[in-house]
């Protein structure tokens, strides 16, 4: 297993669009690395620059200790799986997972030990002579896993594998997956639209916007402590209520009391939240200037009855 860091990675399509930019990011060894946004933001096209999928056009990516921007796909060492699965219909389970080791002309035997072995983690070994038509769709994601595993890679590439999976299996998979990572220790990247994935899956989340990276950290951080009103407004379930407010500064504190506030459907009375003092309240602000200012932020509002 290896590492993989962007430094200052950017993708610029040939009509001018731009889908990545400026995006710094250190993937350490072993690490379950979860990226997630809304649809657009530049997720999936950091996995494919990775994955040798998409050419790079500004920046490096570096996977090891090799600079891989001008290596083709096959030379990158990486393993990816689809959201689609793209298992091979007319082969076995056995097949379809040994397939890559057959094509770098691995030994029969030495083949045969790593499918056996692979399998019996994935808990596929009384599948093994199956066809993928015959295969739940729990069953055919760890096949493509499995797939991927075997080839022992620098890193593993996950892209939405789960979206095509109904509610109830997207719940058991998501344990599968976490287990899978932890006794393989591959270093992985998993692209989610999904924050619940997110956050339950990773050992780190980098939320991405407009192709622009937002806040990585772990998961109880990003809910915690946010670092702007898009992250704070896209982790979490239900959303977090937002408050326009102006703050007060009242010496050394961070502020006196909430002294205006505009709230909406959220705020008790008619149309404003209960105004409370500083020691029953707490902001998320940078309130370091001037001792009155207007700030529209997130707040957390605790209140001792």
């Amino acid at each position: 297993m290896a590492e993989v860091v962007f430094s200052g990675a950017g993708k610029v399509y040939p009509n001018g669009t731009r889908a990545l930019s400026s995006f710094d990011l250190h993937v350490h060894e072993g690490e379950f690395m979860v990226f997630v946004g809304p649809s657009g933001c530049g997720k999936t096209t950091a996995l494919r620059m990775t994955a040798g999928l998409e050419p790079i056009t500004e920046g490096e990516i570096r996977i090891g200790d090799r600079v891989v921007n001008k290596l083709d796909p096959q030379e990158r060492d990486v393993a990816m799986v689809f959201q689609n699965y793209a298992l091979y219909p007319h082969m076995s389970v056995r097949d379809n997972i040994g397939f890559g080791l057959k094509m770098r002309k691995v030994p029969r035997a030495e083949r045969t030990r790593r499918v056996e072995e692979i399998s019996r983690i994935l808990g596929l070994d009384e599948m093994l002579d199956r066809k993928p038509r015959q295969l739940s769709g729990g069953q055919r994601q760890r096949v493509a896993m499995g797939r991927a595993i075997v080839r022992d890679p620098a890193a593993f590439l996950m892209d939405e594998p789960l979206s095509n999976l109904d509610a109830r299996l997207r719940v058991q998979m998501r344990a599968e997956i976490s287990r899978i990572q932890r006794e393989v220790g591959a270093t992985t990247i998993y692209v989610t639209h999904d924050q619940v994935e997110a956050m339950t899956m990773g050992d780190r989340v980098a939320v991405l916007r407009k192709g622009h990276l937002q806040q990585v950290d772990e998961p109880q951080t990003l809910f915690d402590s946010p670092t702007n009103l898009f992250v704070a407004s896209f982790i979490g379930s239900p959303e977090m209520n937002m408050l326009e407010a102006e703050v007060e500064r009242a010496g050394d504190g961070i502020a006196d009391e909430l002294v205006e506030a505009h709230a909406g459907a959220g705020g008790t009375g008619p149309g404003r939240p209960r105004i409370l003092p500083a020691r029953h309240a707490w902001a998320r602000a940078g309130l370091a200037q001037a001792s009155r200012s207007r700030y529209s932020g997130c707040f957390a509002i605790h209140a001792e009855e």
